[in-house]
């Protein structure tokens, strides 16, 4: 069960604002990933006698070079890439419970089940949930039943 504090920072932000976070937080999971596989990789190593202007030696940063509206759109596509595996039991779930999924505080910890069984889960599948919840869980299942 994830824990109450992210939820409620997630649930409190705005649809917008809360895609953005979901791709930030698939970008720095990216970049930690890169930086345990290959160490020093996500520094922008400059040679010296090369000059390149407006890049630094620093570390790659989530949201970087992207736009607000391309933060977004890239969350919800993460968010959307994240459900879709799980699509089917969750809806199954939610026709056998619907219930279970009127309240935030039951229908978080039901739709991050889904996603993983490490407790407590990730900001990503904890933020992932909650915009899926703020989206409309049944018209996220609605897509299914049309495919």
């Amino acid at each position: 069960m994830p824990s109450d504090e992210p939820v409620a920072r997630f649930l409190g932000l705005p649809r917008e604002e809360l895609a953005r976070q979901i791709a930030l937080l698939y970008e720095q999971g990216l970049i930690a990933l890169q930086e345990r596989m290959h160490p020093g990789a996500g520094a922008r190593a400059v040679k010296p006698g090369i000059l390149i202007h407006d890049v630094g030696s620093a570390q790659a940063l989530p949201g970087a070079n992207e736009t607000p509206e391309e933060l977004e759109r890239h969350g919800r596509m993460v968010m959307e890439a994240m459900m879709e595996p799980v699509r089917d039991r969750l809806c199954s779930d939610l026709r056998q419970e619907p219930s279970a999924f009127r309240d935030a505080g039951t229908a978080i910890p039901r739709i991050t089940s889904h996603l993983t069984r490490v407790s407590p889960p990730d900001d990503l599948f904890v933020a992932a949930a909650c915009l899926l919840w703020h989206g409309g869980l049944e018209e996220f299942c609605a897509k299914e039943e049309g495919k």
